[in-house]
């Protein structure tokens, strides 16, 4: 027990406890870089993988995870399905929007094929050069859909201009396109 109390004396006491000693913080530091985005949500897992056979244990006792990486990975693992999702009702918005400015069906079609194909390219080149999806590269979906649907919404409606003032189909696709 002195031998305890010099130690914590002159060196500090190498556990962190709260002041009623009811918690304790141990730190753990990651071995791979920390903007290596890839290993950090699997040394997560390896963490936890780890504190559950002590949780089991000891069962009175309340073992959590904290810091950056958890925090990051708990992020991702809440808004990466959700981001399909709003990305899809965010389309499906756009769509009925369009589908109200030109009163037809086929111009909102024809507008939203160019995004969904941008969209489609942009995540495949992500996956092959990043190999991952984070959160910010998973939220490019519903940023491209945002900003790239100006244009398809420029065009349709020059063209739809062109044929309510009579053009015939070649005139008009000629004219939306000059």
């Amino acid at each position: 027990r002195i031998n305890r109390l010099v130690r914590d004396l002159t060196l500090g006491n190498p556990y962190i406890f709260s002041l009623d000693k009811s918690m304790s913080l141990i730190m753990v530091s990651p071995s791979v870089p920390s903007d290596d985005f890839e290993q950090l949500p699997l040394l997560d897992r390896q963490i936890e993988k780890l504190l559950a056979p002590l949780a089991a244990k000891y069962p009175d006792f309340q073992i959590e995870r904290t810091g950056m990486i958890a925090v990051g990975r708990d992020e991702m693992d809440s808004i990466g399905p959700v981001t399909t999702l709003i990305t899809l009702g965010a389309m499906v918005l756009v769509f009925l929007l369009l589908i109200w400015n030109f009163r037809s069906v086929l111009m909102p079609i024809l507008a939203l094929i160019p995004i969904i194909i941008g969209i489609i390219w942009t995540m495949g080149f992500i996956i092959l050069t990043l190999g991952t999806l984070n959160l910010f590269t998973v939220m490019i979906m519903v940023i491209l859909l945002g900003l790239g649907i100006d244009f398809s919404i420029h065009l349709a409606t020059r063209f739809h201009e062109e044929i309510v003032a009579g053009k015939s189909l070649e005139q008009a696709l000629g004219h939306t396109i000059g």
